[in-house]
């Protein structure tokens, strides 16, 4: 769970995320697998979607799946790779002055 905190994930987000990797689940089932109160389940799923690491597919009850580990991480390291990129340039900008 540490490996996924250490890509912008807390612990109810870790928590859920692994349990989606068991496979698709609705919200009430997500929150009794992963042990997240209900009352917070849907906005850390909420939070997931935004992040990318998991899908929504409409209907009655709305299913969530988990993004391919491999996708979705890669997806946060080129995310943060641009931001460095961009630090970067920045510094040596106001090296420059």
């Amino acid at each position: 769970m540490q490996e996924l905190k250490d890509f912008g994930l807390n612990s109810y987000e870790s928590k859920v995320y692994e349990a989606l990797l068991q496979g698709s689940a609705t919200a009430y089932v997500l929150a009794r697998n992963s042990k997240v109160p209900a009352g917070r389940i849907y906005s850390v799923l909420d939070s997931l979607l935004v992040k990318g690491f998991i899908s929504c597919h409409d209907g009655r009850p709305k299913y969530y799946t988990a993004v391919a580990p491999e996708i979705a991480l890669n997806s946060k390291i080129i995310e943060q790779k641009k931001e460095l990129d961009s630090m970067q340039r920045m510094a040596e900008k106001l090296a420059q002055n």
